[in-house]
């Protein structure tokens, strides 16, 4: 009995781990190279509305840093850091210029397993106070995998008029693939996440 067990848990991390490693080559593969001498950067070109980074499934803000990063390099758009749920106006007690970006942070523990409704909320706060920093009427959203559906939902319940733009990445707009959605993948995902809700509004027609 514990050698079956075992041989279950040895099963279960090897197809996490092929997961894992199936991710990370789509997403290197859906990174184009960028060109540092471009002539967006030798003109100082800068973002004409502030651009909010949407984590996403199972991510941080954090992990936009290096993007929101490599922006404020080129010129593009002032960094400012993480906005979340305890964010207000004290972080800009002067306005900040419209060309700026924040990476906002939608996952709470007192949201865990909440679903998108709510993720939702958490981003029009980001938004509210980016506008309210900036005097800016729109602000353009980058969004990647969930948070993309997070943005959409943001946008439907009060947020539309307040978009210039949403661009999403790697969003699963019509649900999970098919390799995502495999009966093994989603029992994973719902033995071990402890996000049973936000996965079913994943899935196809869902």
């Amino acid at each position: 009995m514990k050698k079956k067990k075992i041989f279950q848990i040895i099963l279960i991390a090897a197809l996490i781990l092929m997961m894992l490693l199936v991710t990370m080559k789509r997403q290197e593969e859906a990174i184009p190279t960028v060109n540092n001498t471009t002539n967006i950067s030798e003109e100082g070109f800068s973002s004409a509305y502030p651009i909010i980074l949407v984590h996403g499934w199972m991510g941080r803000a954090v992990d936009f840093s290096d993007y929101a990063v490599k922006m404020d390099e080129d010129g593009i758009a002032d960094y400012k850091g993480i906005v979340d749920s305890k964010t207000n106006e004290s972080v800009c007690p002067e306005r900040w210029p419209e060309a700026v970006s924040v990476s906002a942070e939608y996952y709470t523990e007192q949201n865990k397993n909440h679903g998108i409704e709510d993720y939702a909320k958490e981003l029009e706060h980001a938004v509210d106070l980016v506008l309210e920093c900036t005097d800016s009427d729109h602000v353009i959203i980058l969004a990647h995998s969930m948070g993309g559906l997070v943005s959409r939902q943001y946008m439907v319940e009060s947020g539309s008029g307040n978009v210039k733009k949403v661009i999403t990445l790697a969003t699963p707009h019509y649900g999970f693939n098919d390799f995502t959605r495999s009966e093994i993948i989603l029992m994973i995902l719902h033995l071990f996440t402890g996000r049973e809700l936000e996965v079913e509004q994943m899935m196809p027609d869902s």
